[in-house]
């Protein structure tokens, strides 16, 4: 965005640009929910590369796996993802289960 508004002849403060960092969400990315008191938590997260999958457990494990809460994870992958070595490291989280499905399954 900072970049963006360069090109554009905009001025962004610096403040400004802080401010939107921190408040700026993104859908689908370690977003939680929360249900009722004592039922399951949903993390929903668009992980979709290695590193990102990696970045993943981290979160995971940091949040939920080293208090002894478990996991399952449901994984779609389009045909240009490295799939392999994506499951390999969401087996790091030792999930109790895995549902895969691809693009056009």
């Amino acid at each position: 965005a900072l970049f963006a508004s360069e090109r554009l002849n905009v001025t962004v403060s610096e403040a400004d640009a802080q401010r939107a960092l921190v408040s700026h969400e993104l859908p689908g990315r370690f977003q939680i929910l929360e249900g009722k008191q004592g039922s399951d938590v949903i993390v929903l997260d668009g992980a979709h590369t290695v590193l990102s999958a990696r970045a993943l457990v981290l979160a995971l494990r940091e949040r939920y796996l080293d208090r002894g809460y478990g996991v399952a994870f449901v994984v779609g992958m389009a045909h240009d993802k490295e799939a392999g070595g994506f499951m390999a490291e969401l087996a790091a989280a030792r999930p109790a289960r895995v549902g895969c499905t691809t693009a056009g399954a």
